[in-house]
């Protein structure tokens, strides 16, 4: 995980080419509707969108976060941008809440939760090379 420019860049070794962009979007879906409420995980996940950009796929996912450890609400922005053969960029913001997606500072409930956030999400994202039946 780093931080530049306000926005954590979650460093994840996973490749995703344009074959694979319509299966990564289905596996998104897939994983927003098992996390399509607050659950077990303390955490609710919007249905993806996706676009073509210049240089790749972008897929964009707000979500909703609450750490166990501190009980306070966080929403975010999860930007995945898949490049042809290079590893997936996963940029995640602060958002005011899920509906406006409006990006905001990071406040204390933010930052309470992003690590935590953080190791989850590389988990779940690298299910997908499972799910395909790769090896990372």
């Amino acid at each position: 995980m780093e931080i530049q420019d306000g926005k954590v860049h979650l460093k994840i070794p996973l490749k995703v080419d344009r074959v694979d962009r319509i299966l990564f979007r289905e596996f998104l879906e897939d994983f927003a509707n098992e996390y399509s409420y607050l659950n077990y995980r303390y955490m609710r996940v919007n249905p993806p969108q996706m676009r073509e950009t210049k240089e790749g796929t972008l897929y964009e996912v707000a979500l909703d976060y609450i750490s166990p450890l501190y009980d306070e609400k966080a929403s975010f922005l999860m930007s995945i941008l898949a490049i042809p053969d290079e590893n997936i960029d996963v940029i995640i913001q602060p958002i005011r809440d899920v509906e406006t997606r409006k990006i905001e500072r990071w406040k204390r409930e933010h930052n309470n939760n992003i690590a935590e956030l953080c190791s989850f999400l590389r988990e779940e994202i690298l299910r997908f090379t499972t799910s395909k039946g790769k090896v990372v």
